[in-house]
């Protein structure tokens, strides 16, 4: 699986954009639709032109490897 970090490291905006939104399903299928890491992530993540590594800290992308490890 490539990581957010990689897909901006290399410019691919698009497919990190993606990333972000599969990352914030999951999240609302775990927690409800008012999860606070969505709500405070949401609008970072969204907009095409916000993207910033430092918006995503490792304690933060943790609980994905979990999700998505099964």
């Amino acid at each position: 699986m490539e990581s957010f970090q990689v897909l901006i490291g290399h410019g691919d905006l698009a497919r990190a954009r993606q990333f972000a939104r599969n990352y914030l399903e999951a999240q609302k299928a775990c927690y409800g639709e008012d999860a606070d890491e969505i709500g405070r992530w949401r609008g970072r993540i969204i907009q095409p032109m916000t993207y910033r590594e430092e918006h995503f800290s490792e304690k933060w992308w943790n609980p994905m490897d979990r999700i998505l490890s099964g």
